[in-house]
């Protein structure tokens, strides 16, 4: 008898046999083997994007980083490295206390004074004299006190060599404020130097600039 028809024979066998409830655990037939798996099915649609969770706490501050180098000074400094005297009532050259500008520049100017007076009723006189050529701008002021509550003036348009008049200082045992600014526009043709003067409002009577003042400037 061929194979296939005796497996039938037993498959209709048991099947009679289990519709009346007498096939013995022996009789049942063996499994057959797993077929092969089908192919792959289609990936289904996306799901919606869940919520967005909550926000997690803010992270420690980073360490500061290192401070970077300073800038540069844009201002030269000058200071009066000993007391300056006169006896004169001629503007006389500071000694140390002037500078040479370079052609084409403007520069901004700055002095602060400390004078002093042999009698106190004879002023000190501080001023400015101004490069000899090449000049498209100088303007400034230069201020010395007459007393303590009181001042001399000397506003500049022009380039003469010119002093605030004082006319006395307080006393003879103080250093006394004066000062000056002055804004100063050079061209090519500049020539001579930009310095600060002293004299004596009487001639033969000492007055002093003291060590210790400043001229200061810079261009911009």
């Amino acid at each position: 008898m061929p194979p296939t028809v005796k497996r039938l024979m037993q498959m209709f066998a048991v099947k009679a046999d289990l519709i009346d409830g007498e096939v013995p655990a022996e009789q049942l037939p063996e499994a057959g083997q797993q077929g092969p798996a089908g192919p792959q099915g289609e990936q289904g649609p996306q799901g919606d994007t869940g919520p967005q969770g909550a926000q997690g706490e803010q992270g420690p501050a980073g360490a500061a980083g290192v401070p970077g180098p300073a800038g540069p000074d844009l201002w030269t400094v000058i200071k009066l490295a000993e007391d300056f005297q006169t006896t004169s009532n001629a503007n006389q050259d500071v000694t140390g206390f002037g500078f040479t500008p370079e052609a084409s520049k403007t520069y901004l100017v700055f002095g602060y004074f400390g004078l002093q007076t042999a009698t106190a009723t004879v002023g000190a006189r501080p001023g400015v004299k101004w490069p000899i050529a090449g000049l498209d701008l100088n303007i400034g002021r230069v201020e010395a006190p007459n007393s303590a509550t009181a001042a001399a003036l000397r506003f500049f348009g022009s380039s003469a060599t010119a002093n605030a008049a004082s006319s006395g200082l307080a006393d003879t045992t103080n250093n006394w404020y004066g000062t000056c600014d002055c804004l100063m526009k050079t061209n090519g043709s500049i020539s001579g130097d930009f310095q600060v003067t002293l004299a004596s409002e009487t001639n033969g009577t000492a007055v002093t600039m003291k060590a210790g003042s400043v001229l200061m400037f810079r261009e911009v």
